[in-house]
């Protein structure tokens, strides 16, 4: 066994020299040839031959596996091949994530006793980023977080609503199925949310969409300087798709994948397929509040999402509202939009015919 590892060393060491030393080519042998090792006497134990294959060379092409003579190292000098590594660059499909929103002093929140910290910042993300978008972060905005109980803030609401008639009580089923957002004649926003109905959700994007839904119709209220806003589906649908486009675009969480393509897709547009009546007829209180909201916030969120796509996002989030402090709404939508609503409307019945088709 001595006697064959020292074979083995000896065809070692000739082996290393062979590398190391640079050879002359006989006449038309390729650039690189196979050099192999084969000793037909040597044992076939499976350590031994994991040593003779380390030993065995092969560059690349093929051709005469002829030895060749030996030159002296000192006239032949033969080129070192080297490998490119190809630089390969990855490209992250991850966005980036958000920036953080600026500060907001100006919301003040109330609430009852057993409203969470993590309800309180579940509401502040959306109003915050409502505000922070509409750059509207210099008035002061009160937002009421009621669970239990629900009428807890039921004198606020019904100053705020300026309808100082109504009876202590007759407001309780509102306040826990309703969210409100309005500016007061002083510019101070106020939002009131039904924290039994939109905090019992476990899903993030529901309390952030909500939260900002209500402080963007705030904005809608003081921007037009409470003149004639023009039809609820006008104000309702603006604020709804602008809502789940701010929760897109700050990631918020959602156990649901809850984006508005997903929206889109599994509630809204089926929602508005269900609604029969035409677009213009959804513009009275009843219509929005006697148990066919669901259907009518569809068509009305369809509705913005054909101005925006034929306008542009600045045109329906404050162009025409900010108009609204010196036109008609009628004018605004000319002046926002581009053409009467009477045209809108024919071509909003177009496209809801055709299925509300994704917009290129």
């Amino acid at each position: 066994m001595g006697r064959v590892l020292q074979q083995l060393d000896r065809t070692a060491h000739s082996r290393h020299q062979a590398l190391s030393i640079p050879r002359a080519r006989a006449k038309g042998t390729p650039q690189c040839a196979p050099l192999r090792h084969h000793d037909p006497d040597a044992p076939s134990r499976p350590a031994l031959a994991a040593l003779a294959i380390a030993f065995t060379v092969t560059a690349c092409g093929g051709g005469s596996e002829t030895a060749e003579p030996e030159q002296d190292a000192a006239t032949t000098t033969r080129p070192v091949a080297t490998t490119e590594v190809p630089t390969t660059t990855t490209t992250s499909t991850i966005p980036p994530p958000p920036p953080p929103l600026p500060e907001d002093p100006n919301i003040v929140f109330h609430t009852t006793p057993d409203v969470t910290a993590d309800d309180i910042e579940r509401v502040r993300h959306g109003v915050a980023a409502a505000r922070a978008y509409l750059d509207d972060r210099d008035r002061p905005i009160d937002v009421y977080i009621a669970r239990e109980p629900v009428d807890a803030f039921e004198d606020r609401y019904i100053a705020a609503l300026q309808r100082p008639g109504m009876v202590k009580g007759q407001l309780v089923n509102e306040l826990a199925h309703r969210n409100v957002g309005l500016s007061t004649r002083d510019g101070r926003g106020t939002v009131f949310i039904a924290g039994s109905q939109v905090l019992k959700e476990y899903n993030y994007v529901s309390a952030f969409v909500t939260s900002a839904h209500e402080a963007i119709h705030t904005y809608q209220e003081y921007a037009a300087r409470w003149r004639d806003m023009g039809p609820l589906w006008m104000t309702e649908g603006q604020g709804t798709l602008l809502a789940f486009q701010l929760a897109d675009e700050r990631r918020v969480p959602s156990a649901l994948g809850d984006t508005w393509e997903d929206m889109r897709a599994e509630r809204y547009m089926p929602r508005a397929l269900a609604e029969k009546r035409p677009l213009w007829e959804l513009d009275t209180e009843e219509v929005w509040t006697q148990g066919a909201s669901d259907t009518v916030y569809g068509k009305a969120t369809m509705a913005a999402e054909w101005l925006e796509h034929h306008s542009s996002r600045e045109a329906l989030n404050r162009t025409y509202w900010e108009a609204l402090a010196t036109m008609s709404w009628q004018d605004a939508f000319v002046h926002a939009f581009g053409l009467p609503v009477e045209d809108f409307y024919v071509r909003f019945a177009e496209w809801e015919a055709a299925g509300y088709p994704v917009l290129d």
